[in-house]
């Protein structure tokens, strides 16, 4: 009887360790199912066109890499689900689903999303620039040139991804490594977000992102922001390449191109005062809202057996992990997606063909 009861204890977050794994987890997961779709597809190309350009071809499209995104990042979900099963731990809390958004905070996160995409235009081409200068040539992205295709590709590129990607990192990861300060959570969660996408091109804006997003559900509790800013994203990028192709220009001019960046930047920072005040400015509201984010430090007791640290909550007992045991966790998926990542500078400079 005594056991039935400790198996339904479940933890309200997840660990340091959990996070450490989860990334691991993810950036295998990542890089083999790549590598065996993209397999399954070449032989079913090859049997349906026989045409070995053809199939080349077809496995390159846009289409193709965006449906094995779709089953790369369902298997992600599936993934974060069974370590919070495995660890023990209540899934919807620890990811912070459980709490919505109010209408005025999700209208103001549709407005941040213009001003965060367009205001770091400057910084992401600057960095783009540099690579540049080491001969460095980024590939094609994903543009959809038909309404089907955008239409799929909403759905695809910014909806699944938005979700997904936001539970692994800030409903995982972000929320596990916080016991060792937000800060250092909010930027680890950041750094792994940026590296775990193997382009280096877009590296700088994802680490910026994945910090602005991971302050505002440390602040506001809540995991649906980063979904909403994520999706806009995502969605304001693929929207904007859809026009450009459908109107035939390659590019917008510089004036645009500086009107955009304008209008972004002063968006951005009245979005950011405003968070600033509701969040940030008030240190009663602040700790209130941060207690609620943490339940566990105020529900948890902590014991110490053998020199090991553990954690008792809600009637069950794990180790409490120390950063350096985290990074050793991590150390394997921070290896793979290092690797990718260097990977694609490298068949980008030209230094490897494929």
């Amino acid at each position: 009887m005594y056991n039935k009861e400790i198996k339904k204890c479940k933890f309200n977050d997840f660990s340091a360790k959990d996070s450490g794994i989860s990334f691991s987890i993810f950036s295998i997961v990542f890089l083999a199912l790549s590598f065996i779709l993209s397999i399954c597809a070449t032989i079913i190309l090859t049997i349906i066109l026989k045409d070995q350009t053809q199939v080349i071809a077809a496995v390159s499209s846009d289409l193709c890499s965006v449906i094995l995104t779709v089953i790369v990042q369902i298997c992600f979900a599936l993934t974060a689900f069974l370590i919070a099963k495995y660890s023990k731990v209540d899934f919807l809390k620890a990811t912070k689903l459980t709490k919505k958004p109010d209408l005025k905070t999700t209208l103001i996160c549709v407005a941040f999303s213009f001003g965060i995409v367009f205001a770091l235009l400057p910084l992401s081409n600057l960095f783009m620039s540099l690579l540049e200068k080491i001969g460095y040539t980024s590939g094609a992205g994903i543009y959809a040139n038909t309404v089907g295709k955008y239409v799929f590709y909403i759905f695809a590129v910014c909806a699944l991804p938005a979700f997904c990607e936001e539970i692994m990192f800030r409903g995982v990861i972000l929320q596990g490594l916080r016991k060792h300060g937000d800060v250092f959570a909010i930027f680890i969660s950041a750094f792994l977000f940026s590296i775990f996408h193997q382009n280096p091109s877009q590296t700088i804006h994802q680490f910026l992102v994945g910090i602005i997003w991971g302050v505002l559900v440390v602040k506001t509790g809540s995991i649906w922001i980063s979904m909403i800013l994520h999706f806009l994203n995502n969605f304001i990028a693929i929207t904007f390449d859809f026009i450009l192709s459908m109107t035939g220009a390659i590019d917008v001019s510089n004036v645009v191109y500086w009107i955009l960046f304008a209008v972004g930047a002063a968006v951005f920072i009245g979005c950011s005062v405003y968070f600033y005040f509701k969040y940030f400015k008030n240190k009663k509201q602040d700790e209130v809202v941060v207690d609620n984010n943490i339940e566990v430090e105020s529900a948890g007791t902590g014991v110490s057996v053998s020199g090991k640290e553990f954690e008792v909550q809600n009637g069950a007992v794990r180790e409490k992990i120390s950063k350096k045991k985290f990074f050793a966790y991590a150390a394997l998926g921070i290896a793979v997606s290092g690797i990718m990542w260097m990977l694609n500078l490298l068949i980008g400079m030209g230094v490897i063909v494929l």
